[in-house]
């Protein structure tokens, strides 16, 4: 279980709940009945990639003034993080936000 949190103390509330369980209901709830939002993402890395292959010259003199690499090294170096990119597929999530929680659901898809 993983538990995310903006300040120390919310974290140690958070986890004192997780501890001590759901609270006992005598009615039994129907999650598909309950009102959920849910938001959906997906990130194409190679939709990075295109653009960052628009600023590729900018990149390579970046690497350059940074590394100390040559202009042939830097636009290698470039070259070969755009194609990495190329070919890390894409990443989806979804949010569901119910009365009383909030999942993620967080894909990697080659």
């Amino acid at each position: 279980m993983l538990v995310v949190s903006s300040t120390l103390e919310l974290a140690r509330q958070l986890i004192d709940e997780l501890e001590r369980g759901p609270a006992p209901s005598s009615a039994v709830r129907d999650p598909a009945a309950e009102p959920r939002t849910i938001l959906y993402h997906r990130v194409q890395w190679s939709g990075l990639s295109r653009y960052l292959g628009v600023v590729q010259k900018r990149l390579v003199t970046q690497n350059m003034l940074e590394q100390g690499n040559s202009p042939e090294d830097a636009a290698k170096e470039i070259s070969v993080f755009l194609g990495l990119l190329d070919h890390l597929g894409r990443l989806e999530s979804e949010n569901r936000f119910a009365a009383d929680r909030y999942e993620v659901d967080l894909r990697f898809i080659p």
